[in-house]
């Protein structure tokens, strides 16, 4: 009889199907343009929130050849425990190009954004990204939120 072995990488590949699954299914049909959705625009390093929800504050992010990485810090400002989520912050290319979480980095990290907040509750933590360069973040706070973005400089 073969001992027993964790796959943690099965694992982080089912999170990262069930994480693209949902962003699929909450961008499905909608553009990413700011001004046909009704989006709201955020600042770097300025809390905001956009349904009362779930409040951000974003640090601008820092990019290397093959990664992004912003800091962020969710407040819980409803009165029941919410999850923030990674599915739900979504980053733009300079060609507007939508790209998704990097969920196996977050796992590996061990990120906090997966865990429920208490109302009142806030965290701190970071937003990865598989990309070089970003040119805009979009966070929502429900999958049919329209969303707070925050355009990068560059």
């Amino acid at each position: 009889m073969r001992p027993s072995r964790t796959r943690p990488w099965l694992w982080a590949a089912v999170a990262l199907v069930l994480i693209a699954g949902v962003a699929l299914v909450t961008s499905y049909g909608k553009s990413s343009d700011v001004e046909d959705t009704g989006v709201k625009s955020g600042s770097f390093g300025t809390p905001v929130t956009r349904d009362g929800l779930l409040e951000y504050t974003l640090s601008a992010p820092i990019c290397t050849a093959t990664a992004c990485t912003a800091g962020i810090t969710v407040h819980n400002v409803s009165d029941v425990a919410r999850k923030p989520g990674i599915a739900f912050a979504t980053a733009y290319d300079a060609r507007g190009a939508e790209h998704l979480i990097d969920a196996v980095a977050e796992i590996r990290g061990n990120t906090a954004l997966l865990d429920d907040l208490a109302p009142g509750a806030q965290i701190t933590d970071r937003l990865i990204y598989a990309m070089p360069a970003i040119s805009s973040l979009l966070l929502r706070e429900t999958p049919g939120s329209p969303g707070i973005s925050f355009a990068v400089a560059g």
